[in-house]
């Protein structure tokens, strides 16, 4: 019998619990080269050469080696992914402001978790993004709410369906919950999400995160987790940028409250004679929110803090499925013979960066520093022959 179980999702808000806020999207463009007519072969080689995408590169620790080439998508020639979900779209459409075809780089929410548990720093890479070259086209602001919530999702649905509400944008969607737009009874299945704007704006989405992670296979024993994501496509990317800039990453939990309160604003009728919306109170419920919004903790850029802790939970969440496949497929036999060539591709990568995070984290437990590269490499391939795996990769070249 089958053992069927749902994963417990991200550790770090299940032990803190505290509302937080936090990129959860970004894409990028920037020109690809002035050369035209080039061949497949020849993009590939010049790729090498483009400064932005070897500076974003660098501040992520990468090579364009450790992505996997994927088939051609929509626009892109080529798509170079990292795990599943930090992207590089190379030879997009022409771009007539960079005179060429475009790169684009992206981070999905998944790709922004990853980006951060492997010690990246979102401040490096937005100050990087500040060049004329550099064209951003989505930044996604996500606030995070498990405690002190004075409303539920359903009572929001009811302010929308009774136009009790003051928003940016006249265009309101909502995704499941109800059987039509004009229905003002609820269903059985409670609505789950409320989109503000379109595809082609900016937006505001309302929606149950936990339900969504729960219907992907992640469990969370969180009472509530509601999530507030802002998604901006337009000209604010720039000024946004040199807020987070100017007052550091450690604004956006301000930059976040001053979107929301400036895009949103839910209302009450209810003592008013008017129609008119301009006469109606602000719903008190909605004041108490928005103060509450004023004091999230920021999601952790980490920076230089590259421990091994962090990068054993990402690759924990990123390769575990990878690795259960292939013993399943082949057999744990199989996949103990392949490990060792998987140390050896990773030890022909190693810089003095790598070393510096191994030391950094055998200091703090009290063990001997590795003096340099070749060090660190023989104390691998001592404990790989320890226990056998280095003698059966010499039997598997014979």
């Amino acid at each position: 019998m089958i053992n069927t179980y749902r994963k417990v999702v991200d550790i770090n808000v299940i032990n803190s619990r505290q509302n937080r806020v936090l990129i959860d999207w970004l894409t990028i463009t920037f020109p690809s080269d002035t050369k035209a007519n080039l061949s497949r072969e020849e993009r590939i080689q010049v790729l090498g050469e483009n400064e932005i995408l070897i500076g974003l590169l660098k501040i992520m620790g990468f090579q364009l080696g450790d992505f996997t080439k994927e088939q051609n998508s929509g626009e892109y020639d080529m798509i170079y992914t990292y795990g599943e979900h930090i992207k590089f779209k190379l030879y997009g459409i022409y771009s007539k402001a960079f005179g060429c075809r475009i790169h684009s780089f992206e981070l999905t929410g998944s790709g922004c978790k990853e980006f951060r548990e492997r010690g990246n720093s979102f401040q490096k890479l937005f100050n990087f993004i500040d060049n004329p070259k550099i064209k951003g086209t989505r930044l996604d602001i996500a606030g995070d709410f498990f405690k002190d919530l004075p409303f539920t999702l359903n009572d929001l649905f009811i302010k929308v369906l009774n136009q009790e509400f003051q928003c940016n944008s006249n265009k309101v969607n909502f995704i499941g919950g109800f059987k039509s737009s004009k229905d003002t009874k609820l269903s059985k299945d409670l609505g789950k999400s409320i989109y503000f704007g379109t595809r082609s704006t900016d937006e505001l989405l309302i929606y149950d995160k936990k339900s969504e992670q729960y219907n992907r296979g992640h469990y969370s024993d969180l009472e509530d987790w509601l999530r507030f994501e802002i998604r901006i496509k337009s000209m604010k990317f720039e000024s946004l940028l040199e807020e987070l800039i100017d007052g550091g990453y450690d604004n956006l939990p301000t930059i976040f409250h001053e979107l929301l309160n400036g895009y949103l604003t839910f209302l009450d009728k209810s003592n008013s004679k008017s129609t008119r919306k301009e006469y109606w109170n602000t719903w008190v419920k909605w004041t108490e929110f928005i103060d509450v919004s004023s004091s999230l903790t920021l999601d952790n850029d980490y920076g230089d803090d590259s421990t091994i802790s962090r990068k054993r939970l990402w690759h924990s969440k990123s390769v575990a499925k990878s690795k259960g496949q292939l013993i399943g497929a082949r057999g744990i036999a199989e996949y103990l013979e392949n490990l060792s060539e998987d140390v050896f591709e990773g030890l022909s990568k190693f810089t003095n960066k790598d070393l510096e995070i191994v030391n950094r984290d055998r200091k703090k437990k009290g063990l001997k520093e590795f003096a340099d590269l070749y060090e660190l490499s023989e104390e691998i391939f001592k404990q790989l022959n320890d226990v056998g795996l280095l003698e059966k990769n010499e039997n598997k070249e014979k």
